[in-house]
């Protein structure tokens, strides 16, 4: 496991340094971290982490203090490390597979396919799983967008901000979903792009049965419990048996959660 989660890790730094430019002048930095300053009274508490990460060094040029409390790790710790070994101590294996594979490489399609110009009016939404230094785990979201970049529109800096969402299961992923905005000319951001993306244990063929994926499919036309039964010769209670045993299994409360949870993750398709 170990192993591959180190190629994956390698993956990640490697698709990343693809938006990376090679060149860095001391006082573009020095002019950010100026700005930094201001907001660590603000950054010193509270359950947003604030990062400036250098693509040119591949390694945090600045990670707000309050990093400490949230993951139990200092900010001086983690800008010690390249980008590829925090990938490793840090991320839950699964979620790093989905963004190295999926998010990281949909993500530079839709640069390529799309003239963003500057690289600066992109902004990136994702979330996933971190472990903190208690070996717990905990769901992060993060928002990321370039802040320098060169000519050629490579990355120089990218600013992230970090939000805490809450605590995560260890073998339970949550879907992860990639989005997309780009600002317009009053430096409004707008969605414009997004995709879902389910982790191994929220993928069909593990986790939803012949029979529920009829049953779901039936629910999502708007059918009763009762019409579901005789459309497919059972009896009610034996569709109501389903349709709890798909919400426990997804930790949902409700068919309307269950049905668009389905579209979400790609169970159904639209």
């Amino acid at each position: 496991m170990a192993m591959k989660k180190n190629r994956i890790a390698q993956k990640m730094a490697d698709l990343l340094r693809d938006f990376s430019g090679t060149h860095l002048n001391a006082g573009d930095i020095h002019s950010h971290l100026e700005r930094i300053d201001h907001q660590n009274s603000l950054l010193s508490s509270g359950s947003v982490i604030y990062s400036l990460f250098n693509h040119v060094t591949f390694k945090f040029d600045y990670m707000s203090p309050n990093v400490k409390q949230i993951l139990g790790v200092s900010a001086k710790r983690l800008m010690a490390l390249d980008y590829q070994t925090f990938l490793e101590e840090y991320f839950h294996p699964e979620d790093l597979q989905i963004i190295s594979q999926n998010i990281f490489p949909d993500l530079g399609t839709y640069v390529n396919q799309h003239e963003i110009d500057p690289i600066s009016r992109i902004s990136i939404n994702y979330s996933y799983r971190m472990k903190t230094a208690r070996q717990k785990w905990i769901r992060i979201e993060q928002q990321a967008s370039p802040v320098q970049s060169n000519g050629k529109d490579e990355i120089l800096l990218t600013q992230s901000f970090y939000q805490l969402v809450g605590e995560a299961e260890e073998e339970r992923g949550n879907p992860i979903t990639l989005s997309i905005f780009i600002s317009d000319s009053d430096g409004l951001y707008h969605l414009e792009h997004s995709k879902t993306y389910a982790t191994e244990n929220n993928k069909t063929s593990n986790s939803i049965t012949p029979r529920e994926m009829e049953i779901l499919t039936l629910l999502a036309e708007g059918k009763t419990s009762s019409q579901i039964g005789k459309i497919l010769y059972i009896s009610e209670s034996t569709v109501i048996t389903h349709r709890k045993n798909m919400l426990e299994k997804f930790g949902l409360k409700n068919t309307s959660e269950l049905i668009a949870y389905a579209f979400k993750t790609g169970i159904l398709e639209i």
